[in-house]
């Protein structure tokens, strides 16, 4: 390795990397991967040593940027003026305040708590405490209730200013909604908390509706903004998101950080694809493009979740749909409605005789993000209940002759697929009377 000429903050290091559940070893082994040196004990000292002198090379600290996901000045210890203080870092520092207030026997309260909860969490008392508090200090900035932050003082033994002074754990996020149907305002905790209440909103405005649906996700910092359409009734929703920063004066719109985004952003497209029909994107991409190449993937695995061993197409003759029917389901914007059946009707005879080899009982059918899996039953370890994938089903765009993408797939049309699966079961095979071509399984 070169000469150390970078000094990185080994507390940030030490964070980041316990944050992305990374061990010493593995992030050593990643960067070598990344430099393209060879990978064996002497790296992971090698590594050890950076993080506890904090010093390393140019070329090494990009490396560990690059895996870590931030920029090198963050490894550096910078913070961002525009986000709030690094979440790490606040704890850290909060911790720092408390320790010196328990050597200097400042507060009685403090060190009854500190031996309460080393009698609850052993070994990691300290840490659980230290963080409530924390939290307690953050959710007393948003409420400034006087007498709130007065018990906190004489708990903690920290003054009222450095008390006051912006925190961040969980974060503080508001959320305007507004509709024909609902018009609100809410402060929740976290950006998780974010896109599960984003989701609990789409799901009682979409959820039980057979329309076709649209949402778009729009980015402007620090707003993010997610627009509803249903074109059959003409109606929007708009749902616009801000990361806030309570202070004296209120709250004050803040950029996300990296931390953030990296659990909003794909967190409420996650929420968008299980509550829409065609969903586009924070890049401007609508999936999908085309809701005419709509089609099924069956793919065939032995037993584990690794890769696909073969593939069927169902492509459910959508293309043979007359133009006029086509026409008037869009009109009444009904038309994934009428292609899902579609595709729906041509699983069945392309399915159900794979399925049918064995018992309905080896069967257990189960719905996942984007479609169902069907596990049969490892009769070797049947007293366990024991089940291995076979098959899982897919609802895909063709972008391209023999290229699939997985497009947005609503809840209860999933839920739907997977009754009408298991009464197929129930009523045993017989092939509907047609000349259609059934599709069968090829290599992938």
């Amino acid at each position: 390795m070169a000469r150390p000429t970078f000094k990185i903050d080994q507390a940030r290091l030490r964070g980041l990397r316990q944050e992305q559940g990374l061990t010493q070893t593995v992030l050593a082994c990643k960067v070598a991967a990344l430099l393209g040196t060879l990978s064996d004990p002497t790296q992971a000292r090698q590594y050890q040593r950076i993080e506890k002198t904090g010093k390393t090379s140019v070329k090494y600290a990009k490396a560990l940027a690059t895996i870590l996901n931030v920029s090198t000045s963050l490894l550096q210890g910078a913070e961002d003026p525009d986000t709030g203080p690094d979440p790490y870092s606040y704890v850290q520092h909060i911790r720092g305040l408390l320790k010196e207030q328990l050597d200097n026997d400042t507060s009685q309260a403090l060190r009854v708590l500190d031996m309460q909860y080393r009698q609850r969490y052993h070994d990691d008392g300290w840490e659980c405490l230290t963080d409530d508090l924390a939290e307690r200090i953050e959710q007393a900035q948003l409420v400034r209730n006087p007498q709130q932050i007065a018990e906190l003082v004489t708990l903690t033994g920290i003054p009222k200013e450095q008390l006051l002074a912006p925190a961040n754990i969980r974060g503080f996020w508001f959320i305007a909604v507004r509709s024909r149907m609902l018009d609100c305002t809410e402060i929740v905790e976290g950006a998780t908390s974010v896109t599960l209440r984003v989701g609990d909103i789409l799901k009682e405005h979409l959820g039980h509706l057979g329309h076709d649906s649209e949402i778009h996700l729009q980015r402007d910092k620090p707003w993010t903004r997610i627009e509803i359409v249903r074109p059959r009734v003409n109606d929007r929703m708009y749902i616009d998101i801000a990361r806030a920063q309570p202070g004296e004066n209120g709250l004050r719109w803040i950029d996300t950080s990296w931390r953030e985004d990296f659990v909003l952003t794909p967190g409420l497209i996650e929420q968008a694809y299980d509550n829409a029909d065609v969903v586009t994107d924070f890049s401007g991409k609508t999936t999908p493009g085309d809701i005419h190449r709509l089609r099924l993937v069956v793919t065939e695995h032995d037993g584990t979740y690794g890769d696909p061993l073969r593939r069927m197409v169902v492509r459910g003759e959508i293309d043979n749909l007359p133009a006029a029917l086509k026409e008037t389901m869009a009109k009444e914007a009904c038309s994934r409605l009428l292609f899902t059946n579609w595709l729906t009707s041509g699983l069945r005879d392309a399915l159900v005789p794979h399925l049918v080899q064995h018992p309905a009982a080896d069967w257990q059918i189960s719905a996942n993000r984007s479609g169902i899996d069907f596990k049969l039953k490892n009769r070797r370890e049947s007293s366990h209940g024991f089940f291995e994938i076979k098959y899982r089903v897919t609802l895909t765009e063709e972008v391209r002759s023999n290229t699939f993408e997985c497009v947005p797939m609503r809840k209860h049309h999933i839920d739907k697929l997977q009754k009408d699966i298991e009464e197929w079961l129930t009523e045993g095979y017989v092939p509907y009377e047609t000349d259609t071509v059934v599709p069968d399984f090829e290599p992938v």
